[in-house]
C-alpha cells in the first residue's frame, strides 16, 4: 500500500519497479499490455513498468480510456491522486517522510480533484489531471503529452475550457 501511494504521489519510478517485482517485471508488463489490449485500446504498449523505457507509448485516447476504467473499478487509485501531501511511516510507527504530490494544481485550482504527472527526455512532460464537471456527479479527464510545460498547457486547456462555458 505504501509503494502505491509512493508511486502515485511523488510519481517514483522505483515505486512501480518494486511493485511490478512481486510477479516479476516481465510477467507484470505481460500483464499490463494484456489489461491495455481488455480494454481496448487503440495505441499504447509497454515496455517496462514505469514507463521511462521509451519503447512504452501511449496516446490521450487510451489514457482517458484507463482513467474512466479506474475511476469506476479502482477509485482508491484516484483518492491517492489527490493527496497534495501524506506523511509516510515506518512499520514500527516512526515518521520516514512527507509525499508532495508533483500535481502542482492540487489545492491551486479547486475543481481539480486528482491527476497524475510524467516526464522523461524522450516522451516529455505528460500531465492528466481529473476535474469535477459542471454536472453533478461527473468529471473532465484532461491530457497533455509532449509537453515543454506540462503545468502551464494544463492550465491553459482547463482556463480555456471555463472560460468557453462559463463555468
Amino acid at each position: 500500500r505504501d509503494l502505491l501511494y509512493i508511486m502515485l504521489i511523488e510519481s517514483s519510478n522505483d515505486a512501480a519497479s518494486a511493485l511490478s517485482s512481486i510477479v516479476g517485471q516481465e510477467g507484470f508488463v505481460a500483464l499490463m499490455n494484456a489489461k491495455s489490449n481488455s480494454l481496448g485500446f487503440l495505441n499504447t504498449h509497454f515496455v517496462d513498468s514505469s514507463g521511462l523505457d521509451p519503447g512504452s507509448y501511449s496516446t490521450a485516447r487510451d489514457l482517458v480510456v484507463l482513467t474512466e476504467y479506474l475511476l469506476n473499478k479502482y477509485p482508491l487509485i484516484w483518492q491517492i491522486t489527490g493527496i497534495r501531501e501524506y506523511d509516510l511511516y515506518l512499520n514500527n510507527g516512526e515518521f520516514h517522510h512527507k509525499l508532495i504530490s508533483t500535481n502542482e494544481l492540487l489545492g491551486g485550482m479547486s475543481e481539480v480533484v486528482g491527476g497524475k504527472t510524467g516526464f522523461t527526455s524522450y516522451a516529455k512532460g505528460s500531465f492528466l489531471v481529473i476535474e469535477k464537471s459542471p454536472k453533478e456527479g461527473n468529471y473532465l479527464i484532461h491530457v497533455v503529452l509532449g509537453s515543454k510545460d506540462r503545468l502551464e498547457d494544463m492550465k491553459k486547456i482547463i482556463n480555456w475550457l471555463e472560460a468557453a462555458y462559463k463555468w
